[in-house]
């Protein structure tokens, strides 16, 4: 069907549009009467010698469709007397459906908002959310969602470290080597953040465990299996606590054959990861960066790299010595490449891959995946950390950088739904299921028959269609061919 201007039309996004508000409005309709209605039921129920019924209470709770407002009975319980030696004033709709709500919003708002607010700003979620939803979120509401959230994730990374310490944690999980991967990001700090002698930017770190890889359909390409991320902005003796935990939480280690760790050399990384399972590899990507930096040439540094990679280390810092005289003595490329004999010297044992080394047997992998080389860390900070936290002039304070990190890693580990679960209440229990069911199809009919019916138009042909066609019969037929019928009128 063509649409000219003279037609009597809409746009597709205004209708759209329309239904859209409309499918919302019912659901909170149906939702209202649902409640309202369970609540009735659950008045019936109730021993009216120790509850002494007040009437009703309008109450609102702001839902994925819109502000939901209905009633709800109040009672007083006779026998709990509140801190005022009264008898305490109970709610048991919301005792029963466990409906605690951060601040009226319900869970699956907030999870809406947490999820856009590790995607974007908080303005930015605010916005998108408003405009899909009923509703009308602030970027403030959303900014405290997230601390309240954020809070939330710090108080159980700590919980979990202190279970750790008391050797409660006990993985279930065995495999024959388990991946380790750590680094750093430095983020701004906001200038209120800051104390006299604090740098003004804050490292996040950052670290990745999985099992090994697997192969992604035919084109060759490989993912990480059970990738698990922990992120923090504590100091590196509460971080690595932090890390150790999360790894005997998931891992029964005393099965796990070889650890192997992949970082680029940071002291932090590599504190506590000493002994017989354990396998330390410099990353590549940071060690070449390292030589090329200090040779300043292509050519010598992959010349210098091809000789550490394939073990021949003093080879290798013979020719840095001799690219000292070479450089016609440069104070600064002599400093840099000292310094590069140092930093070589000192990781030399994480020079070699993980899997490449001589006298270390390493086990077969299990079915399905593959062992291959380490060093996927760069690629993490971006993906996790540097998307959301770097750039666009941010900066942050101690605590919001802390919970950004922590929320990210959770995203990344599909955990945000179950945090917030357990953050929130709001919750049926299994004797209110089938009740609640019951309900919500009663009330789903009750309220469509509430709507008002639409009769199809029917659509005709032409005039004298199908009809013997005469010469005024013509002429009356042409005249709709040169104007709209709407646009017809007598004179």
């Amino acid at each position: 069907m063509s649409v000219t201007e003279n037609d009597a039309s809409i746009k597709f996004s205004e209708l759209e549009r329309t239904i859209f508000n409309f499918a919302h409005e019912m659901a909170r309709t149906l939702l209202a009467e649902t409640l309202e209605e369970l609540s009735y039921k659950l008045h019936m129920q109730l021993d009216s010698a120790r509850y002494e019924n007040k009437g009703t209470r309008e109450t609102s709770v702001h839902t994925l469709f819109g502000t939901v407002t209905y009633k709800r009975h109040v009672y007083y319980d006779h026998e709990i007397q509140g801190e005022d030696g009264k008898s305490k004033c109970v709610y048991p709709l919301d005792e029963t459906l466990e409906m605690t709500v951060f601040q009226t919003y319900t869970e699956a708002v907030v999870e809406t908002v947490l999820k856009r607010c590790t995607e974007t700003s908080f303005r930015k979620a605010a916005a998108a959310v408003s405009e899909m939803t009923g509703l009308s979120v602030s970027h403030a509401t959303a900014w405290n969602m997230f601390q309240a959230f954020g809070r939330s994730l710090s108080h159980h990374d700590r919980n979990l470290v202190e279970k750790d310490q008391q050797n409660e944690l006990d993985g279930p999980k065995a495999v024959p080597v388990l991946f380790e991967e750590a680094d750093g990001i430095y983020v701004p700090t906001q200038k209120r953040g800051r104390k006299e002698k604090t740098k003004e930017h804050k490292e996040i770190r950052l670290a990745v465990t999985y099992e090994g890889w697997k192969q992604q359909g035919n084109s060759g390409s490989h993912v990480l299996v059970n990738k698990h991320f922990v992120a923090g902005i504590e100091d590196s003796d509460e971080f690595n606590k932090l890390r150790a935990a999360s790894i005997f939480q998931r891992y029964d280690m005393a099965n796990v054959q070889f650890h192997a760790l992949n970082g680029d050399g940071a002291m932090w990384i590599r504190i506590g990861h000493e002994g017989r399972k354990s396998i330390y590899q410099l990353d590549p990507f940071h060690w070449r960066r390292e030589v090329l930096r200090a040779t300043a040439s292509k050519k010598e540094a992959a010349a210098v790299a091809t000789m550490l990679s394939t073990g021949q280390f003093e080879q290798a810092m013979g020719r840095i010595n001799e690219l000292k005289y070479e450089c016609g003595g440069e104070a600064h490329r002599v400093k840099a490449l000292e310094e590069l004999e140092v930093y070589l010297t000192t990781l030399r044992s994480g020079l070699q891959k993980w899997n490449k080394r001589d006298g270390q047997p390493i086990p077969e992998a299990p079915t399905g995946l593959t062992y291959r080389t380490m060093g996927t860390m760069e690629h993490h900070i971006c993906d996790v950390l540097g998307l959301r936290m770097k750039g666009r002039k941010m900066s942050w304070s101690l605590d919001g950088a802390r919970h950004m990190a922590k929320a990210l890693a959770c995203s990344m580990n599909g955990e945000l739904s179950s945090m917030v679960g357990c953050m929130m209440a709001g919750k049926v229990t299994q004797e209110m299921a089938a009740e609640v069911t019951r309900t919500v199809d009663e009330t789903r009919k009750r309220v469509l028959k509430r709507v008002p019916k639409v009769f199809e138009a029917h659509s005709g042909g032409w005039p004298f269609e199908k009809s013997s066609m005469t010469l005024s019969r013509r002429a009356i037929r042409d005249i709709f061919h040169i104007k709209n019928f709407t646009a017809l009128t007598y004179h």
